[in-house]
């Protein structure tokens, strides 16, 4: 831990300049002297600014970060269990389906993507989109997300084994607001792309109108979440690996969302009844996407 000056006061810190802009100029964004402590997996992947002891902004590029690491947090991705029941699953499949389209839009046409690393792949449904790359491979810290892999053609590997290989294409989504230091992991996963070869980033969009006025009461200031980005913040972060012309940031597409998935993140989804448990008709896009060209 390093320490810089927040609001006056000097302090410890994950970081002694802003990872994305190298600012040094940084701002108390939430304090909460007494944060609640987390016991529960609910608590930290779906706990509120509650569990957080204090976010700290940049001043420039406005990423923020949680400056005191949740303890023993690792824990937690060990034992996750995100596998969505059967009338859950068709969503994901749908919006994974649908940012695969955009992502095509922004490859150079005559691109051959031979082969395919998901770092953070959960059960692998983004891979099974994939399905005409022949070589795809996923690295993943959830047991029971583990043993759906296993079912599937589609190669795991230790969350180090692929660090020593190159692929085409190496995606990241919801990964990269989870990890201590982002451009440590940016620097490290750099090195697998092969040269003309593309990294798919997914992260939350912290600059989002809604996430402005409800400020730390937005939904994604949560105890899993310690690194947040915007869009400049995303790009600067990129930039320092990518050619600026070959990074395209841009929202992700909607995604669709049930009463009962909306309610888990309010700790209140086991009063919802199954029979009010709709899908909405209208989606929200809460994410920020970057494909970048090696």
């Amino acid at each position: 831990m390093s320490g810089i000056t927040v609001t006056g006061t000097y302090v410890s810190s994950r970081f002694s300049v802003c990872p994305c802009c190298e600012s040094d100029e940084f701002e108390t964004f939430y304090l909460n002297e007494f944060p609640r402590i987390i016991y529960r997996d609910t608590d930290f992947f779906f706990g509120s600014r509650e569990f957080i002891n204090t976010l700290v902004s940049c001043n420039r590029c406005e990423f923020k970060f949680q400056n005191t690491m949740p303890s023993e947090y690792l824990k937690f991705y060990s034992s996750f269990d995100d596998i969505p029941p059967d009338h859950y699953r068709s969503i994901k499949e749908d919006y994974f389906r649908r940012l695969k389209n955009v992502v095509l839009e922004h490859l150079l046409t005559g691109d051959n993507i031979k082969s395919i690393v998901d770092i953070g792949a959960g059960d692998g449904t983004w891979l099974d989109q994939w399905s005409e790359v022949p070589e795809r491979s996923a690295s993943e810290a959830s047991e029971k997300s583990l043993s759906i892999l296993g079912k599937k053609d589609i190669r795991i590997v230790g969350v180090d084994e692929w660090q020593g290989e190159q692929f085409s294409m190496l995606s990241m989504l919801d990964f990269l607001e989870h990890v201590e230091d982002p451009l440590v992991a940016l620097r490290e996963v750099y090195s697998s792309i092969e040269d003309g070869g593309y990294l798919i980033v997914s992260v939350p969009k912290m600059d989002k109108i809604i996430s402005r006025i409800l400020r730390e009461k937005y939904y994604l200031y949560c105890p899993m979440h310690v690194s947040y980005f915007t869009t400049n913040s995303l790009f600067s972060i990129l930039s320092k690996f990518f050619q600026n012309d070959q990074i395209s940031v841009f929202d992700a597409p909607s995604h669709r969302f049930s009463i009962k998935m909306a309610a888990r993140w309010l700790h209140c989804d086991n009063l919802i009844p199954k029979w009010a448990d709709f899908v909405c008709p209208i989606g929200y896009s809460a994410n920020l996407v970057a494909v970048c060209k090696k």
